[in-house]
């Protein structure tokens, strides 16, 4: 696949964010650091207003105690490479387990990374971040809630019970290879859509190496629930 889209914002700083020497994957942090990397590069004024835009978060009222569908910041702990990592990361509640743990899926705003089973959120109609746009219902974890997490906003049930679609049914195998950048809509059911990124691509797309990364966290920082899906070409 030839002239792919280059996402924003680079692998590398993805990579710096969550596994750098002072990893934390801090909603406020990042949303900072990005906003100074897009003020010093020689981008575009529309795109430097975007990390801007990115770097504002909405004013909410934080509930008192979890429940599904709610988008929060929890802690994680762990190791890779030899390196203590500990922060705290998005995260949409899905249901809670019986020890007291959370299901749910990792949140970012990468949403130029976004693949079919990537659902992107609108944080103009919805009562989220606008740190909080993109669920990887193929990076599924088990966390802790505490009383200490930022709130990052809450989905209605129906976008709930979309999300939890999308996490059980696997992208259509006929679907053309797509590339990153560009948002679609994807049937779930009849009549009911989502809207996700293209399709992965061929070894050269980015997309690849961007979910490597983030399940190569998950399975370092948070306790893992199992997934079918593949990560390799």
């Amino acid at each position: 696949m030839t002239n792919i889209p280059q996402p924003y914002p680079p692998l590398a700083i993805i990579e710096e964010r969550i596994f750098g020497e002072s990893a934390t994957v801090n909603p406020e942090k990042v949303a900072k650091s990005e906003a100074s990397v897009g003020e010093a590069a020689n981008l575009p004024d529309w795109l430097k207003e975007r990390i801007k835009s990115v770097a504002t978060q909405r004013s909410l009222v934080t509930p008192e105690q979890a429940s599904p569908g709610q988008i929060w910041s929890l802690a994680y702990a762990g190791q890779h490479s030899g390196q203590q990592l500990s922060g705290r990361i998005p995260i949409l509640l899905d249901e809670q387990r019986e020890d007291g743990s959370w299901h749910g899926w990792i949140v970012s705003n990468d949403t130029d990374y976004a693949a079919l089973d990537d659902v992107i959120l609108d944080a103009s109609e919805s009562k989220i971040s606008p740190l909080a746009t993109m669920v990887q219902t193929w990076n599924s974890v088990q966390a802790q809630w505490d009383s200490d997490a930022p709130f990052l906003g809450q989905i209605q049930s129906a976008q709930l019970e979309l999300l939890r679609a999308v996490s059980r049914i696997p992208p259509p195998q006929y679907a053309s290879k797509g590339q990153p950048c560009h948002p679609t809509w994807r049937e779930i059911s009849p009549g009911i859509l989502a809207l996700t990124g293209q399709a992965l691509g061929d070894a050269d797309d980015p997309r690849w190496a961007y979910r490597r990364l983030y399940r190569e966290f998950a399975l370092a920082c948070l306790p893992e629930t199992p997934s079918e899906h593949e990560f390799d070409v």
